[in-house]
């Protein structure tokens, strides 16, 4: 007689969805001191480990050492400024750089993380977003056009004149342009007659 199938396991014409991205956050503080070992900065991070994805993970460490190297380049400031304050007779308050990412869309298809690095000078504070979306097959960033159909006129569809090729996210309903100065969300929905299928749900 034929063999029953395992329940377990799938039927063959039965598609198999794609397995999301195992992670977990490494998270890292490195504190940079004058030469009197007082702290001038701080570098506070949570840098992302992917298992088996050796790129991403290449990717985010590279992240965290242009971001350790920046530090670096500001420490001269931070140490003049703590002079004048002192001089002042005014207490220093060391900076502190905060690099921190959230996973937006991780379907096993496509990752895409939101990244924002905030920097506190004293009372001054600034922040920067970024958004990085992987194929998750290949590992490669995505650019903004390879979401769409080939020939799809998508630019003239967006609410953004010159959206950065790499600077965006993607969520299971919102495509969100990132800027200078904003964050723009789209409905994936608007765009579902030119977007290519996986993406245009998990």
């Amino acid at each position: 007689p034929p063999q029953e199938p395992d329940p377990d396991e799938p039927l063959p014409e039965e598609p198999v969805a794609p397995e999301k991205l195992q992670y977990k956050s490494s998270n890292v503080m490195f504190t940079f001191t004058d030469d009197k070992e007082e702290p001038l900065l701080t570098l506070v991070s949570s840098i992302p480990v992917y298992e088996g994805a050796t790129r991403i993970n290449d990717y985010y460490q590279a992240v965290y050492d242009d971001l350790y190297a920046v530090c670096q380049l500001n420490l001269e400031d931070a140490a003049r400024q703590k002079q004048e304050l002192q001089a002042m007779g005014q207490a220093f308050t060391p900076w502190v750089v905060h690099l921190l990412p959230t996973v937006l869309r991780n379907d096993g298809v496509t990752l895409s993380v939101y990244r924002a690095v905030t920097e506190k000078r004293g009372e001054q504070e600034t922040s920067l977003v970024y958004g990085d979306t992987f194929d998750v097959a290949t590992q490669g960033r995505l650019l903004l056009g390879d979401l769409f159909l080939p020939e799809a006129d998508y630019l003239s569809r967006l609410p953004v004149a010159e959206p950065d090729q790499l600077n965006f996210t993607i969520t299971s309903g919102m495509l969100m342009l990132v800027t200078e100065t904003e964050t723009v969300s789209i409905p994936l929905s608007d765009l579902a007659d030119i977007l290519k299928s996986q993406y245009l749900a998990e």
